[in-house]
């Protein structure tokens, strides 16, 4: 694999980011399990209370520790699904695409659009609902392989059309005379 320095890149053609509808799904599902996770302990912590004859000050610590929990890992887990997000970004550039991971620690590969070998779709049925897929590349030459996921990002359709339509314009070996 030819490593080419990003200053010499052309302009980027395609910003390829992540669905905001699977960010949308992720944030609401956090919050309806959490919710629900919530409504469960205070109808436990109801139960208690009728069964047993607990004081005030226990009760408060109960719904006290109730709440801390609850908000501290419906917290933790959007800090996860908002830092998850913004730690993938992929660009198209000239015959170029260009992969950054990590948020802290920053990850470039470039790879060469003509080293494509095949390039598949994958959308569940929800994915299909809300236009958003993975597409995995396969990148392969002179004993080179390597797969590229393009995980969870918007319009995955449009995308396995453009890099399909990139095999046959850039890979000399996939032209036809």
């Amino acid at each position: 694999m030819n490593y080419v320095q990003a200053s010499q890149l052309p302009t980027c053609t395609h910003h390829i980011r992540e669905s905001i509808n699977l960010l949308l799904i992720h944030l609401i599902v956090i919050c309806v399990v959490s919710g629900a996770l919530y409504v469960l302990i205070l109808m436990f912590i109801t139960y208690a209370i009728r069964e047993y004859i607990l004081s005030y000050d226990i009760i408060f610590l109960l719904v006290f520790l109730t709440h801390f929990i609850i908000y501290s890992t419906q917290l933790f887990f959007l800090s996860y699904v908002v830092l998850h997000r913004t730690s993938d970004e992929y660009y198209m550039s000239g015959n170029h695409l260009i992969v950054y991971k990590g948020i802290f620690h920053l990850d470039e590969k470039v790879y060469e659009l003509y080293q494509i070998q095949s390039v598949r779709l994958y959308q569940t049925f929800i994915g299909k609902i809300f236009h958003y897929g993975d597409v995995v590349l396969h990148f392969g030459s002179r004993g080179f392989t390597e797969i590229v996921t393009l995980r969870g990002i918007a319009d995955p359709k449009k995308y396995q059309r453009i890099f399909r339509e990139s095999i046959p314009q850039l890979n000399p070996a996939m032209r036809v005379p």
